[in-house]
């Protein structure tokens, strides 16, 4: 759904995908990552590893941008402090007037409350026990650190919520710091099937804006912001989630006019939704022998 919003700024000539990204925004980054641009974060191919999980590493790309794929949250996060700079706005309440509302998605957010764990879905182990350290418990913390310095995560930049974890002496690790672009939206299934629909008619009037432009194998590709799966005559974009409790996949296959989104909160959901998948449109992509 970033993707989606950045490929708009793209449009509107706000954003150069072939530009570093670095001069836009100080960064900070060095050596090969200095060349990282929009189009690397949403090809995945930045060469910066998924996450750091221990402050103060330093952010380094471990091969040339652009010369293949490796999976990076992490290049999420700097592409979502460009944006913030561009159209001077806190992510989440960009993402909500530009992409949430003008697609009716009203129970969707990517800044966690409280309230939206009330109706929240827990995620289980393998053995279906709940896991206290799933998703929502990292999300409490940070809305709670968030919180005792006055903020509220909607209206909040990434700069000004690192200093509010400063204030309260805590050390700042981009995995664990939300909103986050690379995976704090809180949705239901029918509020994404909204998105997916627009999606459909996405790839209908802008078909070049959705083809592979790095391979991850024979199979699977890249695009902006989507996976891109030629196992079939014409491809299909996917995307999956993958966290302590919860297995998710969306697929879009435009030649069918027929797109699917499937949400677990198991450890096992993997394993349910490739079965669902095979019975519902009674085919086996690749992309399950490579999730």
């Amino acid at each position: 759904m970033f993707a989606r919003a950045v490929r708009d700024l793209v449009r509107q000539g706000k954003l150069d995908l072939n530009r570093p990204l670095e001069e836009y925004v100080k960064l900070g980054l060095d050596g090969d990552a200095r060349k990282i641009t929009a189009a690397h974060v949403l090809t995945h191919s930045t060469g910066l590893p998924n996450w750091r999980f221990q402050p103060g590493l330093e952010l380094a790309s471990e091969f040339q941008p652009g010369s293949r794929w490796q999976y990076s949250g992490e290049g999420f996060v700097l592409l979502q402090r460009v944006v913030e700079k561009i159209v001077n706005q806190p992510i989440a309440a960009y993402m909500k007037t530009t992409v949430l509302t003008p697609l009716s998605m009203t129970q969707s957010s990517f800044a966690w409350t409280p309230e939206i764990q009330k109706t929240t879905a827990l995620g289980h182990n393998r053995r279906g026990t709940f896991l206290e350290q799933s998703a929502a418990f990292y999300e409490r913390r940070n809305y709670e650190t968030i919180q005792k310095s006055g903020g509220n995560p909607e209206s909040m930049t990434y700069e000004q919520i690192t200093a509010a974890y400063e204030q309260n002496k805590l050390s700042p690790i981009p995995v664990t710091l939300s909103p986050n672009m690379a995976g704090s939206l809180q949705t239901t299934a029918f509020d994404y099937s909204k998105f997916l629909a627009r999606t459909l008619e996405d790839f209908a009037s802008k078909p070049d804006e959705f083809k592979s432009r790095v391979d991850v194998n024979r199979d699977i590709g890249w695009t902006l912001g989507w996976g891109v799966d030629r196992s079939f005559k014409a491809p299909a974009l996917f995307h999956w989630g993958d966290s302590p409790g919860f297995k998710n996949f969306c697929w879009v296959q435009p030649s069918r006019r027929t797109a699917l989104v499937f949400f677990t909160n198991g450890d096992s959901g993997a394993a349910l939704y490739s079965w669902l998948f095979r019975q519902l449109m009674n085919e086996d992509p690749s992309v399950f022998y490579w999730i």
